[in-house]
């Protein structure tokens, strides 16, 4: 996705759907598929990895309701870039890629009353706890020993990779 196609696909995500008109929502869907995939050309399996490992957690009960495996794409685009920066950078804890998780998904559902415990500011523990099971799978999955297996379905040129 070229930077004209981004800043186009920007500017028709901040009209409201209802002033859309047919032409620009058949290309904010067109512009979407093609972003999303090449954030699954970027990642290769973290990608598919990270979607399932949300689609099983459920942090926001979606996956329960019906919704589609996809659901939590969004998210996922949003913590692969901060996760893949912290293994580079070899800063890797579970901590760090659970508070990466939490503020992902406050973020985008925003904080719902249920997440706060008491006075205390922010996600409750128990809303944080739920990301562990996620995190420590992300972890496990960018282990040295797992991370040659990936290799061989990533694309040779990919930056991740160096």
């Amino acid at each position: 996705m070229n930077e004209s196609q981004k800043s186009e696909l920007e500017s028709l995500r901040v009209k409201p759907d209802k002033d859309l008109t047919a032409e620009e929502r058949s290309r904010v869907g067109f512009l979407s598929l093609r972003e999303k995939c090449d954030l699954r050309c970027k990642y290769g399996p973290l990608w598919d990895f990270c979607n399932f490992l949300f689609y099983k957690a459920d942090p926001e009960g979606l996956s329960a309701s019906g919704a589609p495996y996809d659901e939590y794409e969004s998210e996922v685009a949003k913590i692969l870039p901060e996760v893949v920066a912290l293994y580079r950078e070899k800063k890797m804890t579970t901590e760090a890629v659970k508070k990466i998780m939490v503020d992902a998904f406050v973020t985008m559902f925003g904080p719902p009353s249920h997440l706060h415990a008491g006075s205390r500011p922010g996600p409750s523990k128990q809303y944080t706890d739920a990301f562990d099971w996620p995190a420590r799978r992300i972890m496990c999955f960018l282990s040295d020993n797992n991370i040659q297996e990936a290799r061989l379905y990533m694309i040779p040129t990919d930056p991740f990779l160096k």
